[in-house]
């Protein structure tokens, strides 16, 4: 087992302690993961005459038999590869947040207020991010998503009048 180290926002990073599985205190991602897949093909070796860097916030575990890739020898990430997987982390964040919510609010009928709380609590958040970021964040995606479809159906109907 080889570990690998990624700078990511401090909210990411403790979103994906609680989510996915540790091992030795490193994450574990799942195989089929979008997120593994990229780590994967994202592997480098290290620049030979780096200055030492400094350790990321975020330790991934990553199994030697699952890569074709000598993971003892290419065991670095790029500035841009560690980016992308902070990417796809905050893509995972978003997805699981505002899954969480509206279960939250149509199912169990709890307000968005109480929602954000029990988010924050759950992944323990701590002071990485507020529980009104997470609200304003999941309501500033609610009017995107209701203006994208609102747009959708004035395109419809603009192309259906027309043939």
């Amino acid at each position: 087992m080889y570990f690998i180290s990624i700078n990511i926002h401090p909210y990411l990073a403790q979103y994906a302690r609680v989510r996915f599985a540790q091992v030795d205190g490193a994450v574990l991602l799942p195989r089929d993961s979008i997120i593994h897949y990229a780590l994967i093909n994202r592997l480098q070796a290290p620049p030979k005459f780096a200055a030492a860097t400094q350790p990321g916030n975020l330790a991934v575990a990553v199994r030697e038999t699952e890569t074709e890739k000598d993971v003892r020898r290419l065991n670095g990430l790029s500035d841009s590869a560690n980016r992308h997987i902070e990417q796809l982390l905050r893509l995972d964040f978003d997805m699981t947040l505002h899954e969480y919510m509206d279960r939250a609010y149509y199912k169990q009928g709890t307000d968005y207020l109480q929602a954000a709380a029990l988010f924050h609590q759950h992944y323990r958040l701590g002071s990485t991010i507020t529980q009104e970021a997470l609200l304003k964040k999941h309501v500033r995606w609610k009017k995107r998503r209701r203006d994208y479809r609102k747009n959708s159906e004035q395109l419809e109907l603009t192309y259906s009048t027309n043939n």
